[in-house]
């Protein structure tokens, strides 16, 4: 079960601690063959996914305009993995 949001995109949950999060579960099924990377365009690292039921990437932000830009960077390549 995915975590529900207010702010209209799915996934993108704001942490009162940390700020915005692209916060995806994974298919059990797909937990232990799922490998890849997704760019962080925002600055330049790469994080690594798979082999966890989660996948939490953290935005860097607490501006849910400038989170909703990088959302976009962050969905489309989760979900060519999935």
């Amino acid at each position: 079960m995915d975590r529900f949001n207010s702010n209209g995109n799915p996934f993108l949950i704001e942490r009162p601690e940390s700020g915005f999060t692209y916060f995806r579960n994974v298919a059990p099924r797909l937990k232990f063959v799922l490998s890849g990377e997704v760019k962080l365009p925002w600055n330049g690292a790469r994080r690594s996914i798979g082999g966890r039921g989660t996948i939490k990437i953290a935005l860097g932000t607490r501006d849910l305009r400038l989170a909703r830009k990088r959302w976009l960077d962050a969905h489309p390549q989760v979900d060519g993995h999935l």
